[in-house]
């Protein structure tokens, strides 16, 4: 529970400062390879220069995979595709959380539309013995003026069916929106292996104005699996089980001999 305040906090925080263009908004964050920069979603799902197998990107104790992207765009704005979407793997230090870095580069100007609907999978890496419980989406590249604006509307699921959803997430922008509005977190029990998540997100330039969207954070919290025993308390199990056949064997051959 105060894990995940913290981290509104500091998104919050990470939201106002890129609002006024400071560059301390990086501060918490780490770079995570094979991706030095960002990269197009298309490189991914096409594993260009074989650094993504299987159309994977592996983040720390995530792998992200089956991405699909479908854009429109009305009035002359340019229609997102995966070729001009662009993401990169990142840690929160001072969280400790996994996520991802998009940058979409969507912008409409006055009476144009610019839409997508953004799907991918969420599962745990092979070694690792967590779960996934919750998730952070932060706009921190969202401009409008007039009456242009951003939103995005994530849910996310325990299955590729889209239903029975494990929790809804929203962030939005206009030219009167409180920072509050900019990032959305939450969470679910008990945790999961792996999600299937959609975003839809709408860049709405107005009648009179404009918006764009440049960048936004996913973080997706983990912890420690309940059903995996920790190693010390494996190993209790280990010597009580040799204590016990032991001792019986001892009693059986007690026994043989009398």
């Amino acid at each position: 529970m105060f894990s995940f305040i913290r981290r509104k906090l500091i998104l919050l925080f990470l939201c106002s400062i890129a609002l006024i263009g400071a560059q301390q908004a990086d501060a918490a964050l780490i770079k995570i390879n094979p991706l030095p920069d960002p990269v197009p979603l298309s490189d991914i799902v096409n594993n260009v220069g074989n650094q993504f197998p299987g159309g994977q990107l592996i983040v720390g104790d995530k792998i992200f995979s089956d991405f699909s992207l479908f854009g429109t765009a009305s009035g002359g704005a340019i229609a997102p595709t995966l070729s001009n979407f662009y993401v990169q793997g990142v840690l929160d230090s001072l969280t400790g959380e996994y996520g991802l870095m998009f940058n979409p580069l969507m912008g409409a100007a006055s009476g144009q539309i610019a839409n997508a609907s953004l799907a991918f999978k969420i599962a745990i890496a092979p070694g690792f013995a967590n779960v996934i419980d919750g998730a952070t989406l932060a706009l921190t590249g969202a401009s409008a003026s007039g009456n242009g604006s951003v939103q995005i509307a994530e849910t996310i699921f325990p299955t590729p069916s889209p239903l029975n959803p494990l929790l809804s997430l929203s962030g939005f922008k206009d030219a009167n929106s409180p920072l509050a509005d900019l990032q959305d977190t939450g969470t679910w029990n008990p945790g999961v292996k792996e999600v299937y998540v959609r975003k839809d997100i709408f860049v709405t330039g107005g009648q009179v104005g404009g918006a764009h969207l440049t960048e936004f954070f996913q973080f997706y919290h983990q912890s420690v699996d309940p059903l995996v025993p920790e190693p010390s308390l494996m190993a209790f199990s280990v010597m009580a089980v040799g204590f016990v056949v032991t001792q019986y064997v001892r009693r059986r051959k007690s026994s043989d001999e009398s």
